[in-house]
């Protein structure tokens, strides 16, 4: 009987997979990331597509396995239709757009910022980003008026934390095998609104051709809308909101091969129902050979 328990538990072990970033200084990774959004408000619809791919360099690694990640803006594309319009694709476009918050967007291709990424995926924090944004908004001057506190509100060294966690999210702290569970959370700020607070509940699915398989439940709570810097947030509130997501992990490589999210949310504002529809995207692709 010893025997048998023993066969069983050395074949259960074997069944574990452990999801984990390799972290190799010089190592180089592209991911393209593709999100479309449409909404209804006050009557009024509007469909947004926006995609950016980033490359991704590892520049130092610590002790501990975490990497300094050097990561640049290599190409943009956004689309608009419906309340607002407008197209862009840096790739084609050879002028900057007018609306200024697309040209702002445009005019981060090029640009670099650092995160730090322990090998389980838990961003610890992003630099760069607001001595970038005080540099691209001198353009403007004090013509910026009320969209530079916006912009700082989208584009912050803590909202770039936020965002890069919803790109690469926390994988689990020990090896799970098929059918075992995680869950994680992390919080995104929008501007005037506040933080929105993402759960989600993974579970391993399977393993095939060397990736894990995972399958995500995803809830979102609005957090910290009603103090002074968010004016509105107030006013708004979530009714309802559910998500989808599948990602695969390549397990020997150590890195994120693909992620789809798909998200249906109701938000209330002053008693106006607002649907929200948000389908994304994030896989690993080829490094674009046009440099910047």
């Amino acid at each position: 009987m010893n025997m048998i328990l023993a066969a069983a538990l050395l074949l259960s072990a074997q069944e574990k997979v452990e999801l984990k970033w390799t972290f190799e200084k010089g190592r180089e990774l592209t991911y393209k990331q593709t999100q479309k959004q449409t909404l209804e408000i006050f009557g009024s619809a509007m469909e947004q597509e926006t995609s950016q791919i980033q490359g991704w360099k590892v520049t130092d690694v610590a002790g501990d396995g975490t990497a300094t990640i050097e990561t640049t803006c290599l190409a943009v594309a956004m689309k608009a239709s419906g309340a607002m319009e407008f197209e862009y694709d840096s790739d084609k476009d050879k002028e900057l757009p007018e609306n200024p918050q697309v040209r702002m967007m445009a005019k981060m291709v090029g640009k670099t910022f650092t995160i730090k990424m322990t090998p389980k995926g838990k961003i610890l924090e992003s630099k760069g980003v607001d001595a970038l944004l005080d540099d691209m908004l001198k353009e403007f001057g004090d013509d910026a008026g009320p969209m530079r506190e916006m912009l700082k509100q989208m584009l912050s060294d803590d909202t770039m934390k936020s965002s890069m966690q919803q790109m690469a999210p926390m994988l689990p702290q020990a090896p799970v095998a098929k059918g075992d569970k995680w869950k994680d959370e992390f919080t995104l700020k929008f501007p005037m609104i506040g933080g929105m607070k993402f759960v989600v509940a993974s579970t391993l699915k399977d393993v095939e051709a060397g990736e894990a398989k995972v399958e995500q439940d995803w809830t979102i709570e609005l957090k910290g809308g009603d103090d002074n810097e968010n004016p509105l947030g107030a006013a708004f509130k979530i009714t309802d909101s559910k998500g989808k997501a599948r990602l695969s992990f390549a397990l020997e490589k150590g890195h994120f091969v693909s992620q789809q999210i798909e998200m249906d949310m109701t938000m209330e504002a002053n008693g106006q129902a607002i649907p929200v529809k948000t389908r994304s995207e994030m896989k690993l692709v080829e490094r674009p050979k046009k440099k910047f």
